[in-house]
């Protein structure tokens, strides 16, 4: 099978899990390219550049941008304080379409699955395709294929109704988050791509939206992202010994981990794990517990988190490569994930994959994989106090080593629900039927 997988950037999360997608369909032997925008200021025309399995396209980056730039400026000054997630509008056209176009049809290309596509993919792209009988897959990483701008809608719901109203904003006086709505809907409905949504949330959330409704039930499936489980496992005790001593760790330490590609993100929920660090600290006075607690941060963002006890520390390690983040879970305590809005987070799959446990929120699709009492915890109430006092019970209530232990015993049990190879035999069999035109809307 021949099939082009679409992502604006190059990375973040969602590239992150179509890019292992793109891997485990090609060790099942498929021919897939992965497509993304390329930024070059130089350009004065649209071009494609061919890099082995990756495909970049280029154009004069200020028409590229000026519609988002538009926008962007339209929203500066113009938020309400419940979100900072970016939103981007749905696109009637691009200057990429022609261009693009052309090129799936010289390539042939079975299926064109669309992954995260601000601002390249659009309803004139969208529509050709259909028109000349090329299918097309879409994957929800996030909220905005079924809203009207927003990537995570900070729990309004208006997708449901047309988002004809938007609380992320203060005033909408041209009505461009339903019109773009409008746009979506009418492009989506006309061309009946089959949705792909890694968590259970996301696709209830698909199936209650405006477009969701449109299309019908058969519209969607929940397909997990996968993970490299051999690269992504748990280490030996002398491997750990060596990873600790890398990083800088004493081998008895005890790790708490929490990792994002934008930690000032509000729905990332940086405040949790801070306000769960002082509570610690605070809780250490007088407890008898005497071994040494790090605090560890990674990703985009610098925080400094200041001790109030000498055994606690704090050290924020920046972006991290991929092997990097894994040898941190390797020898990873807990992952404190705080996000209050998540759809199917690589960070929980790949702690996991490690035999990290998770403490994290009863939120979006974390309860998908987080399994109370074997390998993680989840915090009912999205609050401060009660994120503290489950870490504090985890940690100085002498829990967190037996937790450790049933993580790894999920681990050996479950891996293979993640596998490359499961995954890439279950999107041959979406895209079978896809092209066969067995997945019926309404």
């Amino acid at each position: 099978m021949k099939i082009l997988k679409i992502s604006t950037n190059s990375g973040g999360g969602a590239t992150t899990a179509a890019n292992r997608q793109a891997i485990a369909l090609r060790k099942a032997g498929h021919e897939v390219k992965h497509l993304y925008v390329r930024q070059d200021w130089q350009s004065s025309s649209v071009d494609i550049i061919s890099d082995g399995d990756d495909v970049y396209i280029s154009a004069p980056m200020p028409e590229f941008l000026k519609t988002d730039l538009i926008f962007q400026n339209y929203l500066e000054n113009n938020r309400t304080d419940i979100s900072n997630t970016y939103m981007s509008l749905w696109r009637s056209t691009t200057t990429f379409d022609a261009r693009l176009f052309a090129f799936i049809r010289e390539m042939g290309f079975d299926i064109v699955h669309c992954h995260w596509t601000s601002n390249l993919v659009s309803s004139a792209l969208l529509k050709k395709l259909k028109d000349n009988d090329i299918k097309v897959v879409v994957t929800g990483h996030d909220m905005n294929h079924f809203t009207g701008a927003c990537h995570y809608d900070a729990g309004c719901n208006g997708f449901a109704i047309g988002c004809e109203t938007c609380p992320q904003l203060k005033n909408d006086k041209f009505k461009l988050i339903s019109a773009s709505m409008r746009e979506k809907l009418d492009c989506y409905s006309y061309v009946k791509p089959h949705y792909i949504f890694p968590s259970d949330w996301l696709n209830e959330a698909y199936q209650a939206s405006t477009i969701g409704k449109s299309l019908g039930k058969k519209s969607s499936t929940v397909l997990r992202n996968c993970i490299d489980t051999d690269f992504f496992s748990p280490a030996t005790y002398a491997q750990q010994k060596v990873i600790r001593e890398a990083f800088g760790f004493d081998s008895d330490e005890i790790l708490i981990v929490s990792g994002a590609e934008n930690n000032h993100e509000i729905r990332k929920g940086f405040n949790y794990f801070e306000q769960a660090f002082k509570a610690l600290n605070r809780s250490l006075y007088g407890s008898g517990f005497n071994k040494r607690i790090t605090f560890v941060a990674f990703g985009g963002g610098n925080h400094q988190l200041q001790p109030t006890h000498p055994n606690v520390g704090y050290r924020h390690l920046g972006i991290l490569k991929e092997e990097q983040v894994r040898d941190l879970f390797r020898v990873a305590d807990l992952l404190a994930f705080t996000s209050i809005e998540e759809n199917f987070a690589n960070v929980i799959l790949e702690s996991l994959m490690c035999a990290c446990p998770v403490l994290g929120f009863r939120v979006g699709g974390i309860p998908d994989i987080v399994v109370p009492n074997e390998n993680g915890v989840l915090v009912d109430s999205m609050s401060e106090k009660e994120f503290s006092r489950q870490m504090i019970d985890l940690v100085l209530g002498g829990k967190l080593p037996s937790l450790n232990e049933t993580a790894l015993e999920w681990r050996q049990r479950c891996f293979h629900r993640y596998s490359f190879e499961k995954i890439a035999n279950e999107l041959v069999e979406l895209y079978a039927k896809t092209i066969e035109g067995e997945l019926v809307h309404a």
